[in-house]
């Protein structure tokens, strides 16, 4: 036993070491304008200590502006600090998966999984890594540990009830947390509850209630804030519920259904579930043999059940159905989903292994299929540029990002070239007003928005025939009025060619020209001050 156990810590932190050297060239990844969308909120949240969607506007429900003010309160404001974080999470969710794992095969073996789940996870991922599916991925995890905890011991006579009755509670608030996250992820709290009544009786209705208390919990303490603000329920369900299902639903806005990278991540989504179903079979038709041989008792230490069917079955199901209604195909919304099939895929591989009659092949085919997958999907490019960056640079993150940016055709420089006069024009306590889609200046800054409009598009999108809801118009008229109430030092009005396309007809600037009132402020109260690459920016008559 205490062999085992060695063997169990020995793996766990290969489990770590090898993740965190396969996380290190993140690091390098830029926000892309979802980033920049949450960590500028974030910021307001922490350092203004203003609720988001009324101190701060975007169409997501609040959970990922509370990951993102975790990753300030821990590290600091910046991206590297996010990327840390992210990291961070990610080597936490290897841990969990090796856990997983350790229920049916040995630690060696787990670990070998451990690199399948992680080619998943970097394979085309560079931009969109860091988003709130990679959070619920790590949730479900979480859940899902604790529910195995449960069903062990309710399946032990004498054990105390109330760690099981914590371990549900815990569960409730897990799943609580990914629903603020996501709200569709309310799917995947469906199934979990539907697992409880596949526990022993007895257990059952206790478990759930305990389950709902929790989620309930959480629930309650996201909502609590916006019901001491006057009005502040009723903005919160504008922005996040009706906004949502009357305008940003609709299929004009996001990315088609027939992309190229939707496109790739569908037919690897369906190559491996093809597989797991395939591998579900093999499953099913080994159950039925009344023995079973020697190679597959030495490689799985205990049958997959039906409780385990059910369960990998249903999270794919609920995740699968969540990417469908949320109808946008973003290629983050993936993560949870291949990393969920990664895991059965892994344990596919050890189902066909087992079979051959190659004693290697037994032994190392899945490491062999587990470090080919690892170097097609790594980020080379990414990580030799921090490894020249450490002979280099006194700074190699910066080296390394700068070199990612012109070998990806990323400029960066516009943004920085923005926030280094923004900075030499303004102190602390100054005010200004971005007006744009991907508002980078807020966080990167630390100034406070003169408005609550983080992002245009709210006040941009619109419906193809009945045009602004009520409540847009409104909208549009309250950053008028924020404006002129702030008088904030600088406006900075993009007019980018390409920062909008997925959602507003036409650039920042024409849209914020299109609001009644803008223009005339502008020429009653700002002087154009200067133009910065697509950025024009207008300063204040009196100081």
């Amino acid at each position: 036993m205490a062999l085992i156990s060695g063997e169990e810590s020995r793996y766990r932190l290969l489990t770590i070491l090898v993740s965190t050297v396969l996380l290190l060239a993140t690091v390098v990844y830029p926000f892309a304008l979802d980033h920049n969308i949450y960590q500028s909120m974030a910021w307001q949240l922490v350092r203004f200590h203003q609720l988001p969607e009324l101190g701060s506007w975007d169409t997501n429900w609040p959970g990922v502006v509370l990951i993102h003010s975790l990753s300030i309160l821990l590290f600091g404001n910046s991206v590297t600090a996010f990327r840390v974080f992210d990291g961070l999470m990610h080597v936490g969710m290897a841990l969990l998966i090796y856990s997983l794992l350790l229920r049916w095969i040995s630690p060696r073996r787990a670990f070998y999984c451990i690199l399948v789940v992680f080619a998943f996870f970097l394979f085309k991922n560079q931009w969109n890594s860091g988003e709130r599916d990679g959070y619920v991925a790590f949730l479900i995890l979480c859940e899902t540990l604790l529910l195995y905890k449960i069903k062990d011991r309710t399946e032990l006579a004498n054990t105390k009830t109330w760690r099981s009755d914590l371990d549900a509670l815990l569960i409730g608030i897990l799943a609580g947390l990914s629903i603020v996250i996501r709200p569709t992820n309310g799917l995947l709290s469906i199934v979990l509850a539907i697992t409880f009544f596949m526990l022993p009786r007895g257990h059952r209705l206790r478990l759930v209630s305990f389950f709902c208390l929790g989620s309930a919990l959480v629930l309650a303490a996201v909502i609590f804030p916006y019901a001491l603000v006057p009005n502040g329920l009723r903005e919160l369900y504008l922005s996040c519920v009706r906004f949502n299902l009357e305008i940003y639903a609709l299929p004009v806005y996001g990315v088609p259904f027939s992309s190229v990278s939707r496109g790739q991540l569908e037919l690897l989504t369906n190559i491996i579930t093809i597989a797991c179903i395939f591998g579900i079979v093999l499953e099913l038709r080994k159950r039925r043999s009344p023995n079973l041989s020697d190679a597959h008792q030495s490689i799985f230490k205990r049958p997959i059940t039906s409780f385990d069917l059910y369960l990998f079955t249903a999270y794919y199901l609920a995740a699968r159905l969540s990417i469908i209604v949320m109808a946008k195909y973003w290629r983050y919304q993936y993560e949870g989903l291949l990393i969920l099939l990664a895991v059965l895929f892994a344990l596919l591989i050890e189902e066909v292994m087992i079979r051959s009659r190659s004693k290697l092949l037994r032994r190392w085919g899945l490491a062999t299929v587990a470090i080919i997958l690892v170097l097609l999907a790594y980020p080379w490019p990414t990580a030799s540029f921090l490894v020249r960056g450490l002979g280099t640079s006194h700074y190699p993150i910066g080296y390394a990002r700068d070199a990612f940016a012109k070998y990806y055709s990323y400029n960066n420089r516009k943004e920085d070239d923005l926030r280094a006069y923004v900075q030499s024009q303004t102190k602390q306590g100054d005010r200004i007003e971005q007006i744009c889609t991907d508002p980078n200046l807020y966080w990167s800054s630390e100034l406070q928005p003169a408005s609550r409009f983080t992002t245009i598009l709210g006040l941009g999108m619109k419906r193809p025939v009945s045009g602004y809801t009520e409540y847009q118009l409104r909208w549009r008229r309250e950053l008028i009025d924020s404006l002129a109430s702030a008088k904030p030092l600088l406006i900075i009005v993009s007019d980018s060619p390409s920062h909008h396309s997925n959602f507003l007809t036409n650039s920042p600037h024409v849209t914020a020209d299109s609001i009644p009132g803008f223009d005339s402020l502008l020429s009653r109260d700002y002087v154009p001050d200067t133009v910065i690459h697509y950025w024009e920016i207008f300063r204040r008559k009196y100081h």
